[in-house]
This record gives structure tokens, C-alpha cells and sequence, in this order.
């Protein structure tokens, strides 16, 4: 691993890959935060505010934290303990667990662009440019909850010769209010690895909200509770939680063996792969046919956080190494500065 790289610069290198395949595109909360701030988790936190049981709240005070998920990891642990020091799941803590879960869901949406319009009303063309910037991969990948990759695609998809669209995401629509069933045979090449604010559970499906005539997508998503539904969101603490999470539902599940078997290169914007993140580093490390990996930074190269995306790239490499027959098949992780890649124009 070298300096970090301008996005130019990565853009020639997959150009001259000479592997014949449009690379892959993994984005991260980093891709929502560079279009608007509410979506970063200082304001998750004050959104929070009087929704949190007691006890997240004084957990987070605690751990002077404003991730969601690091308090998730407490409960999630302490649940396990309780289980086995009782014989049984402390109702309490239960109780606690959920309500954070589901506080965490209402405070996204409460911060969350009202509709696609405001995305360009700061500068036009914003959107056209996110998806001119999604348009140079074959397949995006997102861990994000938010609905700013599919409002953007929706606003802007373009269509082939063949009259299907550029981007799809597998659902197809049964009424006017609802997508309905996830069909996994069209080509899907947008992919929510751990949910999203529009897709929920109902009787063991995942479903899909669509914006009605009388109510924006937004306010609709408190309402899956009411209806008996549950917003899909890998919101755990531990990534092995996450992947127990992902591998309990039939879309994530295929979302996330899509991302294991790609091939060639992949492009991740806005995406750390700490710790919580250590199931999609495994799948990463573990896959012989991605061959190259471009990690963005942000701001200055001395920052904790790019020396730690540094000490991750190389991680990288070393794991795939390690799980790799050695030879030119090993796997090549490099940086690039997120800014000069221009995503929000």
C-alpha cells in the first residue's frame, strides 16, 4: 500500500484492469453523510433524545459515544449473560433491547430528507451526479438505512436499449402501495446488505414501501409497526450478531453472497470496516476472485481515522494472503481520497 489516491487515478487504474468487468461499488454511511450531515451519528444521538430507554441513554453517557451500535453490543452481551446466569432472557433488558432498536429506526426517519427534491435544492444536479458516479460500477453494494440511494436511482434510472433499467433491485410491484415479494431470478444489482428504512418483514417476507398518493415514504415507516410488520435493519452490536441477522432472512442473505462471490475489483466509499463491520472484511478477505481493493479516506492523511483505514488496508491484504494459494492471485488494497471523488458534484 501506498499514498492515497485521487479518484482520477483509480478510475484509470480499473480502466486498464484489462479484466474485460465494470468493477463493484460498496458504499457506507460516508456516501449519505457527503450530501447531508443529519445522517451522521452526532445527529442520530440528538435525535434520540427522549426516545432511548433509560438505560441506553446512561449507556451512552457512560461510553461518551453517540453510536447507536456500540450501546446495542452492551445489551446484546448482557442479554447473553443474563440467559445464562438465570436461565432464561431478563424481560428488561429484552424490553430495552427492542426499544432501541426501534428508537434507532424513528430517529433516522425523523432527520431523513423529506422527499427526493430537497437532495438538489441545496445545488442542481446533485442527484444526476450520484448517479452518474454509481453508473461506472456493474453491481452497488450499501450498508446505509437511509433512502438516498434508492430516491436518487428512482429520480434518475436510466434505461438500456432493451428498455430494462440500469439499476434493480429485485422487487416488483403488486399494488400501488407495496412492491411486494423479492424476486432473486432478474438481474439485481442494487443491494442493501443490512436493510433499509423502505424494505420490512411481514409473516416472513421482505416486502417493499412505496410512496403513496396521500403520504411520503418517510412518514409511512413508523407505520410497519402498527401494521405488524418490522422494518428490516441489521441493527446489532456484534458483527456476528449482524451476520446471524443476515443469514436469518432470505434477501440479505442473498445480498450477502453476492458481495462474497464478486469478482474482480471493488470500489468502497464512506465505509470503515472497523470492528462492527468484521463480517463484510471476512467476506472480503475470504473471496479468491476479488482481486483488487480501493479504499477512500477523508481529510487529512495523519488523522486517527486514515492511519486506521492504513493499518485495516494492510490487514486486509495480509488476511486475504493468509487464505489465499500464494501468486498474483493475492489480493492488491489501495486508498483514495473520497473527496476528489465528487459524488454529490
Amino acid at each position: 500500500m501506498a499514498g492515497a489516491l485521487r479518484f482520477e487515478q483509480v478510475l484509470e487504474e480499473l480502466d486498464t484492469a484489462g479484466a474485460g468487468m465494470e468493477p463493484c461499488l460498496l458504499v457506507g454511511n460516508g456516501f449519505s453523510v457527503a450530501c447531508h450531515p443529519g445522517y451522521s451519528y452526532r445527529a442520530l444521538k440528538k435525535n434520540l433524545s427522549g426516545r432511548l430507554p433509560k438505560v441506553s441513554v446512561e449507556l451512552m453517557d457512560r461510553l461518551n459515544t453517540a453510536n447507536v451500535e456500540q450501546v446495542m453490543q452492551i445489551l446484546e452481551d448482557s442479554l447473553w449473560v443474563g440467559e445464562r446466569l438465570g436461565g432464561g432472557t431478563p424481560s428488561e433488558l429484552e424490553k430495552a433491547h427492542t426499544a432501541t432498536r426501534r428508537a434507532m429506526v424513528r430517529a433516522i426517519a425523523l432527520d431523513h430528507l423529506r422527499s427526493p427534491s430537497q437532495i438538489d435544492d441545496s445545488r442542481e444536479g446533485r442527484s444526476r451526479s450520484a448517479v452518474d458516479f454509481l453508473g461506472r460500477f456493474r453491481t452497488v453494494f450499501t450498508t446505509n438505512y437511509d433512502l438516498l440511494l434508492y430516491w436518487i436511482v428512482m429520480k434518475n434510472n436510466p434505461k438500456s436499449e432493451s428498455g430494462s433499467y440500469r439499476f434493480q433491485d429485485g422487487f416488483r410491484r403488486e399494488d400501488p402501495n407495496d412492491f411486494g415479494r423479492f424476486d432473486p431470478t432478474v438481474n439485481v444489482n442494487l443491494m442493501y446488505l443490512h436493510g433499509a428504512l423502505h424494505l420490512y418483514t411481514r409473516e416472513g417476507e421482505t416486502r417493499k414501501l412505496v410512496r403513496g398518493t396521500n403520504r411520503p415514504l418517510v412518514q409511512q415507516i413508523n407505520g410497519v409497526f402498527d401494521q405488524g410488520g418490522e422494518p428490516l435493519f441489521v441493527a446489532a452490536g456484534r458483527p456476528e450478531q449482524k451476520r446471524q441477522a443476515i443469514d436469518s432472512n432470505d434477501y440479505l442473505s442473498f445480498c450477502f453472497n453476492k458481495l462474497r462471490s464478486i469478482e474482480g475489483d471493488l470500489v468502497v466509499f464512506g465505509l470503515s470496516l472497523g470492528e462492527s463491520d468484521q463480517h463484510i472484511f471476512n467476506a472480503l478477505a475470504g473471496n479468491p476472485r476479488l482481486r483488487r481493493v480501493y479504499l477512500s479516506v477523508y481529510g487529512d492523511a495523519g488523522s486517527s481515522g486514515n492511519l486506521q483505514m492504513q493499518t485495516i488496508g494492510k490487514r486486509l491484504e495480509e488476511t486475504a494472503a493468509a487464505l489465499r494459494e500464494p501468486g498474483p492471485a493475492d489480493l492488491s488494497v489501495q486508498l483514495f481520497d473520497s473527496c476528489s471523488a465528487k459524488v454529490w458534484g
